[in-house]
């Protein structure tokens, strides 16, 4: 988490009422200052460092000295493409301890942890998690829909998909597949999340692996999921695209009020299987 956040913005366009705001945010656990107040500069050499900034000028200077810096789009920037960041925010309600704590995650590689169940965590994918994503998917048929990398890659090509997932999936979309693992253990149980379907609906799912079937792990990870699409995004409709023959899956899906979109099989959307 980060300790302190400097706010690079222009005197004129943060009121009290946006440091308030800040503050609110922050609940003393986060140093705020802004750059009109007198600092030392081993501020810079802060470990957990995060800079608000809302110029294209001020963006460049903190992405120069590889300090991550948030953009502020207001209606007094307008001018400013803040193109220099990835990350940006409209309102600085967005602000919150649990944001930062997703910046800091995106800045040093980490992966966030999604939910956490009675028994299990669902986190997002990592590059070391790609011999547990390749020992799933191998004792799947080819056809299976609850494989994770499309069947026709290589070994080599599989790694690259990992990869590029996990850059472009999780920020772009914010939410993708998950990886499941026991809490206390660390063992590695299987996938689950989320994928969108060709009408950009929400379609959940999951894939246990063989050893941990039949003990309730699917029912924990998709109500746990299904919390979270409803509560952190936002999302009531939730769907899912299960094989007709698959009673069990269709039976766990009624049961978490998830609507069935279709009774097919698509081997690359990670439906519930």
């Amino acid at each position: 988490m980060y300790s302190l956040l400097l706010l690079d913005v222009k005197k004129t366009f943060l009121t009290s009422y946006h440091y308030t705001i800040l503050e609110n945010n922050a609940k003393d656990k986060i140093l705020l200052q802004t750059l009109c107040e007198p600092f030392d500069d081993e501020i810079l050499q802060t470990e957990n460092l995060l800079v608000l900034a809302d110029t294209d000028d001020a963006i460049a200077t903190w992405t120069a000295k590889k300090i991550p810096v948030i953009a502020w789009s207001h209606e007094k920037n307008k001018s400013e493409s803040l193109m220099g960041s990835p990350y940006m925010i409209l309102s600085l309600d967005a602000l919150t301890l649990d944001y930062l704590e997703e910046i800091y995650c995106r800045d040093h590689g980490l992966p966030l942890t999604i939910v956490k169940t009675k028994r299990s965590v669902l986190r997002e994918l990592t590059a070391d998690d790609y011999t547990f994503l390749l020992a799933l998917d191998d004792s799947q048929p080819e056809d299976s829909a609850g494989r994770f990398f499309p069947y026709h890659l290589s070994k080599a090509e599989k790694a690259d998909y990992l990869r590029q997932y996990i850059k472009s999936q999780y920020p772009f979309y914010g939410f993708g597949i998950y990886g499941a693992f026991h809490r206390e253990s660390q063992e590695f149980l299987g996938i689950a999340g989320f994928a969108t379907t060709e009408s950009s609906e929400l379609e959940v799912g999951y894939a246990v692996k063989k050893s941990a079937r039949q003990k309730g792990y699917a029912f924990e990870w998709v109500s746990a999921l299904i919390d979270y699409a409803r509560e952190t995004l936002c999302i009531q409709d939730i769907v899912a695209r299960i094989s007709e023959d698959n009673l069990a899956s269709l039976r766990l899906a009624r049961k978490c009020s998830i609507r069935i979109l279709t009774i097919s099989q698509s081997p690359h959307s990670h439906p519930l299987q």
